[in-house]
């Protein structure tokens, strides 16, 4: 046993002041199998607590446990790196202005999956709908992440960012037919 702890003491590399050693490294081996099982199972969670609840949305399900299981990823990264000595502060301070552009290059697909989310969380339009947007009639075919495929009166397929249906007027003649 005393031999194990030697072992396991041993440095391998250092990074700034921490030195790193067998024991660390085994531990973040550890930390990621252990992301690995939580993430996968966060993801099945999602899902399956998702599509109970909306049978007919299988495409929100996924995008739930999708980001579930980012998340997991993200907090197991973290962990990872502090057992190895890395502090991210330093990092997540330095690259705020990098973060920071990259919030204004993808502020209008933040916009439209937000958006997404809030279209199907209240239903106010669903697949199968007969809407006026933009004095044009449409016929609902799918909500999507970021855009709602309709058909125009003539037979034309629209993709319609979910800003646009979100923030703007819309009458659903066909809301009335269905329970809320």
């Amino acid at each position: 046993m005393d031999r194990l702890r030697e072992i396991s003491g041993w440095p391998q590399f250092t990074i700034g002041d921490t030195q790193t050693t067998v024991g660390s490294v085994l531990a973040v081996i550890a930390v990621a199998f252990a992301t690995m099982l939580l993430a996968r199972l966060a993801r099945k969670v999602t899902q399956g607590l998702f599509a109970a609840t909306h049978e007919n949305d299988q495409d929100t399900a996924r995008t739930c446990g999708f980001v579930a299981q980012l998340i997991v990823w993200l907090v197991g990264l973290e962990i990872a790196l502090n057992v190895l000595g890395l502090n991210l502060t330093t990092l997540f301070a330095a690259s705020g202005f990098l973060a920071l552009g990259a919030g204004f290059a993808v502020k209008n697909i933040v916009e439209n999956f937000l958006s997404g989310g809030i279209l199907r969380a209240e239903k106010t339009i669903q697949p199968g709908d007969l809407i006026i947007a933009n004095e044009k009639w449409l016929y609902v075919k799918r909500i999507g992440t970021r855009t709602v495929l309709a058909l125009t009166y003539e037979g034309e397929e629209v993709l319609i960012p979910n800003t646009l249906i979100a923030e703007s007027m819309v009458t659903n003649l066909t809301r009335h037919n269905r329970p809320l």
